[in-house]
């Protein structure tokens, strides 16, 4: 990174160094641990790999008969999970991007997948489903390695260092998990204020793990305390009357949210107070549900049926 600036100004600078038009809406994107690909999942049942050295598509895959959504990447740059977008297979697909064949599927959730997480250290992940589980995975058994029943459909994520997960619950509780003794029950409850107008669809940890992060599909989200539980910051003044799932993030320092809108633009905040500090404008056609950072990077990739890359405006120079 410019050491002349900090990362929140390179984000506001960013402009669009490279995009892409798929057919269909993209649902989900994620970029590789090392840093050098993209992988997105898109309502037309397409998987399609891109490289960030160029920003150019390097794969196209089709999962036709259940389509795919909530795309990830494992720990091994040509392989991934992806959930079920249709029917009655609820299965988690194992997918090699090298060779274009399942390696497995992880049977167990008994309806749609909301959400999967991989672990950032190891080869463990977990699902959060809507038939109230929350099932933990390891990539080389196809069986459920533990479950957790919900009372109301979780939505869940790792933190940095996968030590602990974080678990919401029906849009108003979180609680957080040792991974090794989760069974005990959890070591810290958050309830917060019901908000009936909205409903939780993504949790996310700040890098350095103390801060939580709460998309909603809301026009407005909110920051709690990862140690007590308290709100840090509400985020708001951002499109959203069709109630999208609008998944949000934080940069890689966790001093900046983004966040995709349904008019188009890509909206910035700054984490400790909420401030809305600006907007990106990538000219996308449709609302955009997908963003992310890429952790190894100044790289930001923002999604609707286009794929956009951004850069900041001096690698241009």
């Amino acid at each position: 990174m410019n050491s002349e600036k900090s990362l929140t100004e390179l984000i506001k600078s960013m402009q669009i160094a490279k995009k892409h038009v798929e057919p269909s809406n993209i649902n989900s994107v994620c970029v590789s641990f090392d840093g050098e690909s993209i992988v997105t999942a898109s309502d037309g049942d397409t998987v399609t790999l891109y490289s960030c050295a160029d920003g150019g598509m390097k794969r196209l895959l089709h999962s036709k008969k259940y389509g795919c959504e909530n795309v990830k990447f494992t720990h091994h740059e040509s392989q991934i999970l992806y959930s079920s977008s249709r029917g009655n297979d609820h299965a988690i697909r194992y997918h090699s991007l090298h060779t274009n064949q399942y390696i497995r599927h992880f049977q167990g959730h008994t309806d749609r997948v909301r959400c999967l997480a991989m672990s950032p250290t190891d080869d463990y992940f977990m699902s959060c489903g809507e038939d109230n589980t929350l099932r933990f995975w390891d990539l080389r058994s196809p069986n459920c390695c533990g479950m957790m029943e919900t009372k109301g459909v979780p939505i869940g994520t790792f933190d940095p260092e996968g030590l602990i997960f974080a678990v919401g619950i029906d849009s108003h509780l979180i609680r957080l998990y040792d991974l090794k003794s989760y069974h005990q029950g959890p070591f810290s409850t958050f309830q917060q204020v019901p908000d009936t107008s909205l409903n939780w669809i993504g949790l996310e940890f700040s890098l350095e793990g103390s801060k939580i992060l709460i998309s909603t599909n809301g026009q407005h989200m909110k920051i709690i305390d990862a140690y007590d539980g308290k709100t840090k910051a509400l985020l708001g003044n951002y499109q959203n009357t069709a109630q999208l799932p609008l998944n949000a993030v934080f940069s890689p320092d966790g001093a900046t949210v983004a966040c995709g809108t349904e008019d188009g633009f890509i909206h910035l905040w700054e984490s400790e107070k909420g401030e809305h500090i600006g907007k990106l404008d990538g000219r996308h056609p449709n609302a955009v549900c997908a963003v992310t950072f890429n952790q190894s990077s100044d790289m930001f990739i923002s999604a609707c049926s286009q794929l956009c890359f951004w850069l900041p405006d001096e690698k241009y120079d």
